[in-house]
């Protein structure tokens, strides 16, 4: 957590708090989940935060976490629909949050893609 940030945290109540999100919205009872990055934030080597950084991210953190995993099996699509929002459809209701925001097991942290999409058991070096 000392280069990569977290979509959500929590606080020292433990209330979830976004990160690197502008904000979110709920669709579809639930189903949808529609992401908004904040604008002008950029990675360690300078490089802007994009959604697809975002996806690549997500998918590496649900190849290693029990509780990503489940997120996986419930996902019916994960998408960069533009460059600040990541879209994600459910095939049924999850607690996006408590998997996203959780400050326990391994973080989801997000890295840019190139490094995102190497193998999820293997160390980064950047």
């Amino acid at each position: 957590m000392a280069v990569y940030d977290t979509l959500w945290g929590t606080d020292s109540a433990n209330n979830v708090t976004p990160q690197m999100l502008d904000g979110h919205v709920i669709e579809d009872d639930g189903k949808t989940w529609k992401l908004t990055l904040r604008p002008g934030q950029k990675f360690h080597d300078g490089t802007p935060v994009l959604a697809r950084d975002a996806v690549a991210s997500l998918r590496r953190w649900w190849a290693r976490d029990p509780f990503g995993q489940a997120l996986a099996a419930a996902t019916d699509d994960l998408t960069a629909t533009d460059d600040r929002t990541i879209t994600l459809r459910l095939k049924t209701r999850f607690p996006v949050l408590d998997a996203l925001a959780r400050n326990s097991g391994v973080p989801c942290v997000i890295m840019p893609e190139r490094l995102a999409r190497t193998d999820p058991f293997t160390q980064v070096t950047d």
